[in-house]
């Protein structure tokens, strides 16, 4: 069973999905909670026991975000804890070139000429100079209403500035070859990266980001390198392409996680070889076996960073070869840990955060042993260079807070605590009481 608590506008509502199990995805509670605000629309963000914020875009057509398909059991710790969850029917208003995105309340009966009127008093754009765009098709009619042009609550249109579009220096356009060969252009900067360009393509065409593959000369394009990197220039095509889905044995014999008496911090070596460098956040170590890798038969490091990371859909591979690796223990530095886990007795377990400095933490494995979990997830949050996570979510407003824990272990906004216990209610994860 799966709680839901209503915060911001629906604050006291709440809902429980009985059903849910190990295959029940985000993508599934968001379309559950579609229904039970008989809403049309909606950008939905959800808040977990750990802080993080999952934001999903629901509609009658589908789910769009970039952790729909993440098993809701993930990030709930086997359901042991529920999720907070704001609703907003406004439409998004993205403008990437400006690097700015915008709520407008959503009104159906509003033309386009409205909708840029609303956007341009928040935007420096001069409502003559700029169009509105949805997927791949420019609204030119600013008669129209928003309803004639098939806008919905949570949906998300792009607004371009038509000066700054053909105007800027260096601009030039290039091509998108689409995956039923369809071709559109975009235009670009040298300097733009590859997740610059997906993120067009999302807001213009429809595809989200994680779906996409974009390739170039026979070379698929990494998403913080540059297209000037890549020699990408003026009239230049790039092929989009959907991932590839791939899928392994479970390796689900693991360190004792338990036994955190095991724990070992270890220092920083100047002699280390490639494959064993540790990048802040999650590590996971495995033996290489490909017997063609300078690494065979060492102990190697995969990085996982930071986020939420299933040990049932391990990805772990040698950093030198790539070759697919058994897990057999966590190592973490620079971040906040902790692990939920399930062995063969049925019992949830949680470890509780724990800080990971400027060291290497791991399980000395020969102490710890090790043991059969049906499932085991590791989630890890960045830190600053004084320990403190990078980002927190408040549990009540979904924005960022800082030094605000209550005693229920969530944070929250001092003016959020103050509303939450006037209006009477407890914790929106786990309904305990937030304030002394």
């Amino acid at each position: 069973m799966l709680q839901i608590n209503f915060v911001g506008d629906r604050s006291g509502q709440e809902m429980m999905i009985e059903d849910v199990n190990e295959n029940t995805t985000m993508s599934e509670v968001a379309r559950r909670v579609l229904r039970f605000t008989q809403l049309a629309a909606a950008k939905l963000s959800f808040v977990n026991d750990s802080g993080n914020n999952i934001v999903l875009r629901v509609n009658h057509s589908g789910v769009k975000g970039k952790v729909e398909e993440t098993l809701a059991e993930t990030i709930t710790g086997f359901y042991s804890t529920g999720l907070s969850c704001e609703v907003n029917s406004n439409i998004t208003v993205v403008w990437y070139r400006g690097g700015q995105s915008i709520e407008i309340p959503f009104r159906q009966q509003d033309t386009i000429l409205d909708l840029k009127r609303k956007v341009c008093q928040k935007m420096p754009i001069l409502v003559g100079e700029c169009q509105i765009w949805k997927k791949c098709r420019e609204l030119r009619d600013d008669k129209k209403t928003l309803k004639e042009c098939e806008i919905e609550e949570g949906d998300e249109v792009a607004i371009i500035n038509t000066i700054s579009r053909y105007l800027i220096p260096n601009n030039y356009q290039i091509f998108i070859k689409g995956y039923d060969a369809t071709m559109y252009t975009i235009f670009v900067l040298r300097d733009d990266t590859a997740l610059y360009v997906k993120e067009i393509i999302q807001c213009m065409h429809g595809t989200p980001i994680e779906s996409q593959r974009l390739v170039y000369a026979g070379r698929e394009l990494e998403d913080e390198h540059t297209l000037d990197g890549f020699h990408i220039y003026k009239d230049a095509t790039i092929h989009l392409v959907g991932h590839l889905k791939g899928g392994g044995d479970l390796q689900m014999n693991f360190v004792d996680v338990e036994q955190t008496n095991s724990l070992v911090k270890k220092q920083w070596s100047k002699s280390a070889p490639d494959w064993r460098i540790a990048k802040h956040g999650l590590a996971i170590e495995g033996i290489c076996s490909n017997s063609s890798c300078k690494a065979k038969g060492q102990m190697v490091i995969h990085n996982a960073g930071f986020g939420d990371y299933d040990l049932q859909k391990c990805d772990a591979k040698c950093p030198e070869c790539r070759y697919k690796i058994q897990a057999i223990k966590p190592g973490f530095n620079n971040c906040l840990w902790k692990i939920d886990f399930q062995k063969k007795d049925g019992l949830v377990s949680k470890l509780p955060w724990k800080k990971a400095g400027d060291e290497y933490n791991t399980y000395d494995q020969q102490k710890a042993g090790r043991s059969e979990f049906v499932r085991l997830i590791i989630h890890t949050k960045e830190t600053t260079s004084s320990g403190q996570p990078v980002k927190v979510i408040c549990s009540f407003c979904h924005k960022d807070v800082q030094n605000g824990q209550q005693m229920c272990g969530h944070s929250f906004h001092d003016d959020c605590v103050k509303k939450i216990r006037k209006s009477g209610l407890g914790c929106p994860i786990d309904g305990e009481e937030i304030g002394k």
